[in-house]
């Protein structure tokens, strides 16, 4: 069955928000929305943020890709507070915003399993690094701001 893109009409210059439950609307930039355009991206809305909690609790069943706005929204927020320069929080912003792209299935246990098939140690976010950096789509997004994103998580 073919994957369905995430379809969005906007302007490369443009804005678009998102609602979200818990902090209302997420302006996004074109880069973000670009990103978000990402098989990577889309990926995180079929991975649980909390697991099997969703068997206790019913209503506890956001995902990773929820999850990545919000951080993305606080990211901005603290950048704001601080006032960090323009430049530093676009990096902050895509950082914030991709931080769980390395996640697999099971969440952090996926961790000990790729681990333990590597001889080695690894997290999501090494693998977050491994995907910013070899993956098209995410390079083509990011631009010239690519190295900026990689150098906060190091």
């Amino acid at each position: 069955m073919p994957k369905k893109k995430l379809e969005t009409q906007h302007n490369a210059r443009e804005t678009i928000s998102v609602r979200d439950p818990l902090y209302g609307f997420v302006e996004l930039n074109p880069v973000e929305i670009k990103l978000l355009e990402t098989s990577l991206m889309q990926r995180l809305t079929r991975i649980k943020q909390l697991g099997h909690t969703s068997i206790v609790y019913p209503s506890a069943v956001h995902t990773r890709f929820e999850h990545s706005l919000g951080v993305l929204h606080i990211a901005s927020r603290t950048c704001d507070r601080l006032q960090v320069p323009k430049e530093e929080k676009i990096a902050i912003r895509s950082a914030a915003l991709l931080h769980d792209l390395g996640h697999g299935p099971f969440s952090h246990i996926f961790e000990r399993v790729l681990g333990e098939c590597t001889d080695g140690e690894w997290s999501h976010e090494d693998v977050t690094c491994l995907m910013i950096e070899r993956t098209p789509s995410i390079s083509e997004a990011l631009g010239r701001g690519k190295k900026k994103v990689l150098e906060i998580y190091m």
